[in-house]
């Protein structure tokens, strides 16, 4: 009988299937994560590495953005004021080697180290921080957030898949005009990048290029080993007694 059930199992999980991502959305995918600032109107960011607001580039220091009477004001701890804007302005990466990261005091998760570029965005007021990071280097820090590096590599592998899955959703969707997830469990803990997690990063790196899918559409992955641990059981014991009653 259990393995009547075990069949039956995998018939219920057939129609959800792993394919390999297409190039545009492995190459090209940038999830754009609200980082925690408890909506500070001042942020200040270390950088380590080459970036560029606008023309003008700087090297190492750091970079404060000042939300005051309707405009961000943005500068550097040695060139100065870098733009002052009444929307947004990006701090973008310039330098290409992996040493080239930006350091935030994050209100929620403390001080993290974060891939890819900054968006400080005047949200009607409320001075706003998104980092706009590739795929690949998103899955880092939500597995890294989510899951001990300790962990069996094919359970990490599961939580990249599933992340994957949850952040390409929200993406495709693009409910909000200036961010796609937050970096906390109303999205995913994001925790930026952890270059310790090496097992973490082993574990992305050898899936990331796979995408859940249910008829041909992404499917939107929720993560949580007790729901699913306890969703399972409930379809075991339904099917169990379906068995018993034939």
């Amino acid at each position: 009988m259990k393995k009547l059930i075990s069949l039956l199992l995998c018939f219920f999980l057939l129609p959800i299937a792993i394919g390999n991502g297409t190039s545009a959305e492995t190459e090209e995918t940038v999830v754009r994560v609200l980082l925690s600032t408890n909506a500070a109107s001042t942020v200040t960011v270390s950088l380590s590495g080459e970036y560029a607001v606008g023309e003008k580039t700087v090297t190492g220091g750091t970079v404060t953005a000042a939300l005051a009477n309707g405009t961000i004001t943005v500068s550097h701890s040695k060139e100065g004021v870098l733009t002052t804007t009444k929307t947004s302005a990006r701090l973008s990466r310039v330098g290409t080697d992996a040493s080239t990261l930006l350091t935030f005091d994050n209100y929620k998760h403390g001080t993290r180290v974060y891939y890819g570029d900054f968006v400080f965005y005047n949200d009607s007021g409320t001075l706003r921080l998104i980092n706009y990071v590739d795929m690949q280097h998103y899955l880092y820090g939500v597995v890294s957030g989510e899951m001990s590096d300790s962990s069996k590599p094919d359970l990490l592998k599961t939580e990249a898949i599933c992340a994957k899955g949850f952040a390409l959703a929200e993406v495709e969707a693009r409910a909000s005009k200036y961010f796609d997830v937050y970096d906390t469990t109303t999205s995913q803990l994001y925790y930026g990048y952890v270059a310790a997690d090496k097992n973490t990063i082993a574990a992305v790196d050898a899936v990331w290029d796979q995408t859940l899918r249910y008829n041909g559409k992404t499917v939107k992955t929720y993560y949580a080993f007790k729901l699913i641990k306890y969703a399972v059981k409930i379809i075991y014991n339904v099917i169990s007694a379906v068995v018993n009653m034939a």
